[in-house]
């Protein structure tokens, strides 16, 4: 490209290509110095930078969106290991002979986790027969999926039907194939 706009006939020499491409780097280096200047004096804020209308903030990051297959899919997680624990703590119920009626697993909110696992440990309670591996799980579940759920169920409410937003903008929908 830069061979064609020359007008001397023959190739640039390697001092006009380094000039042209210096130049670039020294435009740079001018524009920095005046934005760093710009924020010292507080007349800029560099937290949130306009590029051609698109606003884009300094705190945008792979961990500040939120995408709602996410949260179906984890929630479908907790369900399925929720009927899992249950599945187990019956086995051990029938071995003992204990009456114990299966919670509804179909929609699962905070209050309903808390409930069927209220349910299990209770059922699970004492009997030496539970392992190691199900106590722990019974264990995180009690501290972590109640609060878990109350996450989601309150980012569900700013998706609105939506796929994703964006912790730092809600209002804003975010497109997956664009990267920042």
């Amino acid at each position: 490209m830069l061979e064609k706009e020359y007008k001397g006939g023959g190739t640039p020499k390697l001092s006009s290509k380094n000039a042209v491409e210096n130049s670039g780097v020294r435009l740079k280096k001018i524009f920095t110095q005046v934005v760093e200047l710009l924020v010292q004096e507080g007349v800029l804020s560099i937290k949130n930078i306009n590029v051609e209308g698109t606003k884009i903030e300094a705190t945008s990051n792979r961990y500040t969106f939120v995408w709602g297959n996410a949260i179906k899919t984890n929630k479908e997680k907790i369900k399925k290991q929720l009927e899992e624990l249950w599945q187990y703590t019956q086995k051990l119920a029938d071995e003992e002979d204990q009456d114990t009626t299966p919670p509804d697993f179909t929609t699962i909110s905070h209050d309903k986790v808390e409930q069927a696992i209220e349910k299990i440990d209770q059922a699970l309670h004492g009997n030496e027969k539970v392992s190691k591996a199900v106590k722990q799980k019974l264990n995180y579940a009690k501290n972590k999926w109640p609060e878990v759920l109350t996450k989601y169920e309150a980012q569900e409410k700013i998706l609105d039907g939506r796929n994703s937003y964006s912790k730092t903008d809600p209002g804003e929908r975010i497109c997956k194939t664009c990267r920042l």
